[in-house]
């Protein structure tokens, strides 16, 4: 039989040791699993986030194209208004033609 003397002998050194190294190594993998984990998570956004920007540029106009549009459009309605203002114009100068007849009329002046 062996006195205890309070002493640590090696043996339990030895265990207390692999017992510590077993504990942080365990904590040390789950931690880089973890890590491990969200980096897969991390490149799976990054990827959705790629894809997006993809499509935006696949499917929204450009600048450049926006800026034809606009042209486009302007132009059209520049030649509508030069129209309207020609058939209105066309129109003052009927009625004011008719107009002078029917007080040519009313005057008595009338062929």
């Amino acid at each position: 039989m062996m006195e205890d003397n309070g002493a640590i002998t090696w043996s339990q050194l030895i265990g207390a040791s692999s017992a510590l190294t077993m504990l942080i190594t365990g904590a040390f993998g789950y931690v880089l699993r973890a890590v491990g984990q969200q980096g897969k998570r991390i490149d799976e956004v990054n990827k959705k986030v790629e894809d997006h920007k993809v499509k935006v540029a696949e499917e929204y106009a450009t600048t450049d194209v926006v800026i034809q549009i606009e042209t486009r459009l302007t132009e059209s309605i520049n030649r509508m208004s030069d129209q309207l203002t020609g058939a209105m114009g066309h129109l003052t100068t009927r009625f004011e033609a008719m107009f002078s007849q029917v007080i040519d009329i009313a005057r008595g002046k009338a062929e």
